[in-house]
């Protein structure tokens, strides 16, 4: 059975439903998460760690010090520097046993200063998520419109003032919207690390199909920091991080993530000193972005039903290019089976063969920097985000993921990992 979607898309339903009525009793349009707990209960983790274990999703057992060991073995045959995965199931995030945090490998090879839970990463695809709900937040709030035309917005003069001038002298200006940036329909170009003058510029017609792009949400940022008088960080502090405790998540590079930030390689035509040109900085640790992807999924404390079920649950457009860059093939390929599809910030998999087998998810490989964040909500609901630092060309993402969940399909290779 198939629904017909924003843009003429048509998509699966039937895994959808299921989450739908998976996740549907928990929603509430206002509160807190759950009861706060003491810091350090928060923090505190099982002295033995050999006791850890979690269901992979086959349904078998897997234990930490099983796990350890197969994923030291990759980092030395893979020349992996370093990396940081939070593994959570069970109940709600307070309930800490269910919390699994693997730390291995080094913050710089000189020092030999070890990766812990403190370490904070670079990956700014995964931050696309988390503005994403920002936007929802603010639609909750009646402070925003997913579908009045952004340039409403905007003043003239901040726009020819600006570097996406040359957008707003495009016919196709006036079709921008939040909804099309946040599920990559906005037509505009992905932004190009190694170019001196970055100019944002249409290459398709906003809602004509899934066009990955950096530069969209780039621009949704300008028009978010535009309208509220606020940076973009500044709006997440006060809409995400404060209320979900995300304390070492920015979209800046906060002084005091100073000597325990892992950053991309540094190359001569990098203008950030963090890694490659890119429209916005999203920083984040694990342990904070799987208690995000957990806390907005599962608890959803603070969205309206509509703008939860927008966010998560009901796909805006359907993909089928064979790479999230592939824009030769993003008008679709009906040969390719309809697994793929782009929620509000993430993308959605429906797994064959795995009851609940619907996960969202997010990711990157470049320059020897891997991040990847799942959830998969079922009997045993599982969230999972992987931070690395490797020398090799290749990925190590999914051995180590082979390693935590089982053999399982996955987008993985779709992301270009």
């Amino acid at each position: 059975m198939f629904l017909q979607c924003r843009g003429g898309c048509r998509y699966w339903i039937l895994g959808i439903l299921i989450v739908s009525v998976a996740c549907a009793p928990r929603v509430r349009t206002k509160g807190s998460p759950s009861s706060p707990t003491p810091e350090s209960e928060k923090t505190a983790l099982p002295i033995d760690r050999s006791e850890w274990s979690w269901v992979d999703r086959q349904g078998g057992i897997r234990t930490y010090q099983q796990t350890q060991d197969k994923i030291r073995a990759i980092m030395n045959e893979h020349g992996v520097q370093g990396l940081s995965i939070t593994l959570k199931q069970g109940r709600a995030w307070s309930d800490n046993p269910d919390v699994f945090n693997i730390d291995m490998g080094f913050e710089d090879l000189g020092s030999k200063k070890p990766i812990d839970a403190m370490t904070v990463f670079r990956a700014d695809r995964l931050g696309q998520a988390v503005v994403a709900y920002l936007v929802m937040r603010l639609v909750t709030g009646e402070q925003f419109d997913l579908d009045r035309p952004l340039s409403k917005y905007l003043s003239k003069s901040a726009v020819e003032n600006s570097v996406y001038r040359d957008v707003a002298r495009d016919h196709r200006y006036s079709h921008l919207t939040a909804r099309r940036i946040l599920s990559h329909q906005s037509g505009l170009a992905d932004s190009l690390p190694d170019h001196p003058e970055r100019k944002p510029l249409f290459i398709a017609s906003p809602g004509k199909g899934f066009v990955y792009s950096d530069e969209g949400y780039g621009f949704l940022q300008f028009v978010l920091e535009q309208k509220f008088g606020k940076s973009l960080d500044e709006l997440g502090q006060i809409y995400i991080f404060s209320p979900l405790e995300m304390k070492r998540t920015s979209f800046s590079r906060s002084t005091h993530f100073n000597g325990q930030a892992m950053a991309p390689p540094i190359t001569s035509s990098s203008k950030d000193d963090l890694g490659p040109a890119s429209p916005w900085i999203f920083m984040t640790t694990a342990s904070d972005f799987t208690r995000f992807m957990w806390t907005v999924r599962l608890e959803n404390p603070y969205l309206s039903r509509e703008a939860f079920m927008s966010y998560v649950v009901y796909p805006t457009v359907s993909i089928h290019s064979r790479s999230i860059l592939d824009t030769a093939t993003s008008e679709g390929d009906p040969s390719l089976p309809n697994k793929l599809a782009w929620c509000l910030g993430w993308g959605t998999y429906q797994i064959p063969r795995v009851i609940l087998g619907a996960c969202s998810f997010i990711g990157k490989k470049s320059r020897g920097m891997e991040s990847y964040a799942t959830i998969f909500e079922s009997q045993h609901s599982t969230a999972l985000t992987i931070f690395l630092v490797s020398s090799s060309s290749g990925s190590c993402t999914p051995l180590i993921l082979k390693e935590l969940l089982g053999d399982l399909e996955s987008p993985l290779s779709w992301l270009g990992f």
